[in-house]
C-alpha cells in the first residue's frame, strides 16, 4: 500500500504558484525611479536647476556686459559709416551676394571673392579670377546702393565705385538714418543693463553676496552703462554737427 503524505504536508508541496510573481514589474537598476519622467520634463527640471549657476561668479566682473556695449557701439560706428556713403562703403560692398553659375542658387559675398580698397572718392574693386568678374559686375549694378561701376583702364580685373560728393538733402537723409541707429543702440545697452541687473537681483535673493558688495556693484554697472550711452550720444552728435 503506498504511503500517503500529511494533509498539510501535500497541501505544501502542491500548491497552486502564485498569480503574481515578483517579475512581473520592470527590473530597476539601483537609484532609477518607477515613474521616468519623459526628456521634455527631464530637460525642463535640468534647466531650472541651471538657471542660476551664474550666481556662483563674481557680482563684481562686468566683463560681459561691457562687451555687449563694445559690440553695439562697434556696429552703431560701422551703421555710421556705411550711412555716410550712402551704402557704398567697403563693409557693405563686401557683403553684396553674387550669383555663381549663370546665376543660380549659390550666391557668395563678394568679399569673398574680391578686395575692395578705397581711394579718395573712389572705391577699387580687387576681382581674384577672371571668371567671378561678370558675375561680381552684376551684382553691383543690381545692388540697391546705386552703385555704377567702370572698368578700370589699366586693369581688366578691377572695377571702380565713384563715390558722389553728399549733398544738402543726403546729409539729412544720414542724420535721420543714423538717429534711428542710435535709438537701436540705446536700447541694446538698455537690454544688456537688465540682463546684469537681473544677476545681481539673483544674488541678493539667495544672499551668497553681502549687501556691500551688491552695492558697489550695482554701482559700477551704472558707471559702465553710462558711459556707454554717453558714447552713443557722442556719436550721434558728431554726425549731427558734420551735416
Amino acid at each position: 500500500m503506498a504511503q500517503t503524505l500529511p494533509a498539510t504536508l501535500a497541501r505544501y508541496i502542491y500548491r497552486t504558484p502564485s498569480r503574481h510573481p515578483f517579475t512581473t514589474g520592470p527590473v530597476l537598476k539601483r537609484g532609477q525611479s518607477l515613474h521616468k519622467s519623459s526628456p521634455d520634463i527631464r530637460n525642463a527640471k535640468k534647466k531650472s536647476q541651471d538657471d542660476g549657476s551664474g550666481d556662483a561668479l563674481d557680482p563684481l566682473d562686468l566683463s560681459a556686459l561691457k562687451d555687449s556695449i563694445a559690440q553695439q557701439l562697434d556696429w552703431l560706428k560701422q551703421q555710421i559709416a556705411d550711412s555716410r556713403q550712402g551704402g557704398r562703403s567697403t563693409g557693405a560692398i563686401e557683403e553684396l551676394r553674387v550669383s555663381l553659375r549663370g546665376g543660380g542658387a549659390q550666391t557668395v559675398n563678394l568679399g569673398e571673392l574680391a578686395q575692395v580698397v578705397p581711394r579718395g572718392r573712389v572705391l577699387a574693386v580687387m576681382v581674384g579670377d577672371k571668371e567671378h568678374l561678370k558675375p561680381i559686375l552684376s551684382a553691383l549694378n543690381n545692388s540697391p546702393h546705386s552703385l555704377a561701376p567702370t572698368a578700370s583702364a589699366t586693369n581688366p580685373l578691377e572695377l571702380h565705385v565713384a563715390l558722389p560728393p553728399p549733398t544738402r538733402e543726403s546729409r539729412s537723409a544720414v542724420v535721420d538714418v543714423v538717429a534711428k541707429h542710435g535709438e537701436q543702440a540705446t536700447a541694446a545697452i538698455s537690454f544688456a543693463r537688465l540682463a546684469h541687473k537681473k544677476k545681481l537681483r539673483r544674488l541678493e535673493l539667495s544672499k551668497s553676496v553681502r549687501p556691500d558688495v551688491l552695492h558697489k556693484a550695482g554701482e559700477e554697472m551704472e558707471k559702465v552703462v553710462g558711459k556707454g550711452m554717453a558714447e552713443v550720444k557722442r556719436l550721434i552728435e558728431g554726425v549731427r554737427k558734420g551735416s
